[in-house]
């Protein structure tokens, strides 16, 4: 891989619409795909998933059971 990202050393609006569906795609069986040999992907989408700015967007929720009081978004 010759860039950090998809078009460039930047992450660009190329990245933002294709790293979900990767991701998507990773996690549906993350074993296999880590054995694939796409080691450039496969980093690409570690920087993603470790970078500050996609770890500010994924705050976790607990699952929502009945009886729970209904999440309010943005929490407070």
């Amino acid at each position: 891989m010759k860039t950090a990202y998809l078009c460039s050393d930047d992450f660009t609006l190329a990245d933002a619409a294709i790293a979900p569906f990767i991701r998507q795609f990773a996690n549906n069986d993350r074993e296999w795909f880590d054995a694939l040999y796409l080691s450039g992907v496969q980093k690409w989408l570690q920087g993603i998933l470790e970078s500050d700015r996609f770890l500010s967007v994924m705050e976790k929720h607990p699952a929502w059971e009945s009886g729970m009081d209904e999440p309010a978004f943005p929490s407070t």
